[in-house]
């Protein structure tokens, strides 16, 4: 038997064309869902699993469908040769009933992972150097001037931090994040 397992990350997405995929691709049941592929816990893709038996094969549009790692698809895959089930990944092309086609499907799984970790440091580094020019994060409530202020004002006892707030117009919270009681500047 053929079944077939579609899943797209987010409820806006649609599983039409996937499944329309799995039935041409002679799917006699198809389990779908709307789960993000990094979470582990895929209630349909269990039952799928449940479901396969000794020369069964299960059918995915594309191999990020099944999993999101190398570790990931090979524990999958694992799984599917204790129940004595194949694999067959219509887009890619990957029919694991075949030599040729396990090993490739190894080969995918480890570019599909190297590809993940090169876009996972590739953000990192755009958030770092978004962050030292100063693209990204909240921008300070105060300026230099204002900061050397405050701290003159916190130092002297007559004045209390509610009228310092007021001054500047922002929260007592505020002014404590930037100036400690003592009137030193907070890093």
């Amino acid at each position: 038997m053929r079944i077939g397992y579609a899943r797209v990350s987010t409820e806006e997405q649609s599983l039409d064309a996937q499944r329309e995929r799995l039935e041409e691709a002679g799917c006699e049941r198809i389990f779908s869902e709307k789960e993000s592929g990094t979470r582990s816990d895929r209630p349909k893709l269990g039952e799928a699993f449940d479901h396969l038996r000794d020369g069964d094969v299960l059918v995915v549009w594309r191999l990020d469908r099944l999993g999101r790692s190398t570790k990931d698809l090979i524990e999958k895959t694992d799984r599917l040769d204790e129940i004595g089930a194949e694999l067959d990944v219509i887009d890619q092309e990957i029919d694991t009933t075949t030599a040729q086609g396990r090993f490739f499907f190894r080969v995918m799984a480890a570019l599909a992972e190297f590809e993940a970790d090169l876009a996972s440091k590739r953000t990192q580094e755009g958030i770092r150097a978004a962050k030292e020019e100063g693209r990204m994060g909240r921008p300070s409530a105060f300026t230099e001037e204002e900061i050397k202020q405050i701290q003159v004002l916190m130092r002297d006892d007559s004045v209390g931090t509610a009228e310092i707030a007021r001054r500047f117009d922002v929260s007592t919270t505020t002014i404590y994040r930037y100036v400690s009681p003592a009137g030193h500047r907070r890093k």
